[in-house]
């Protein structure tokens, strides 16, 4: 079985690694069961790093999740909480202006 991964501007191209993976037979690594063991992204993160694409699916994944969180899967060889911390690199950094009773950016 062959799928498209989906990318903010439609299908990734079929150059992906995941395009070609045989979810029938060998599972959903990208998704698996129980995310929390050990090892159960290391499939997919293999795939990920040796993919031609990775980059444009890191990219893709980061301009999604830092304006609306997702937060679960391995996308381009980063598990959720890999991924967290781009996000809030990627974020504006804001504090709450206690006189002014507003969050205002941090480097006002």
């Amino acid at each position: 079985m062959t799928v498209e991964p989906l990318g903010v501007d439609g299908p990734l191209p079929r150059t992906a690694r995941c395009s070609e993976w045989d979810f029938a037979t060998r599972g959903d690594p990208w998704f698996p069961d129980q995310p929390t063991a050990p090892l159960a992204y290391a499939t997919a993160r293999e795939e990920c790093l040796a993919c031609p694409v990775r980059a444009q699916c890191l990219a893709m994944v980061l301009d999604v999740e830092t304006a609306t969180w997702i937060g679960h899967g391995m996308v381009a060889g980063l598990t959720p909480a890999e991924r967290a911390e781009l996000v809030l690199q990627r974020r504006p950094r804001r504090f709450f202006d206690w006189g002014k009773r507003t969050l205002a950016p941090a480097d006002q």
